[in-house]
C-alpha cells in the first residue's frame, strides 16, 4: 500500500536554509557584502527547494508499506 502524506510547516524550510547560510562568510568582505551574499544563497536554495516544497511550506512524501520506503514527491 502507498500512502501520501502532506505536511505543512511554514517556517521550517526558510529557517533551515538561513541556518545553513549563516556559516557562509567572505574573508575581507564588508558586512554589507556578507549580507548580500547570504541573501543570494538563501534565494538560490529556496528556488531549488521549490522542486519539492509548494509555497515553501507544503511537502508531500509517499510511504510504501510493502517496500518499506519513504520518498519525497516532486511538485507537479
Amino acid at each position: 500500500m502507498k500512502i501520501h502524506v502532506t505536511m505543512k510547516n511554514p517556517d521550517a524550510l526558510t529557517d533551515a536554509v538561513k541556518e545553513a547560510v549563516e556559516g557562509i562568510g567572505l574573508d575581507g568582505a564588508t558586512e554589507e557584502d556578507v549580507k548580500e551574499s547570504r541573501k543570494e544563497h538563501i534565494e538560490s536554495a529556496l528556488s531549488v527547494c521549490g522542486r519539492w516544497f509548494y509555497h515553501g511550506e507544503y511537502l508531500t512524501v509517499e510511504i510504501d508499506t510493502v517496500a518499506q520506503t519513504c520518498k519525497v514527491i516532486e511538485r507537479v
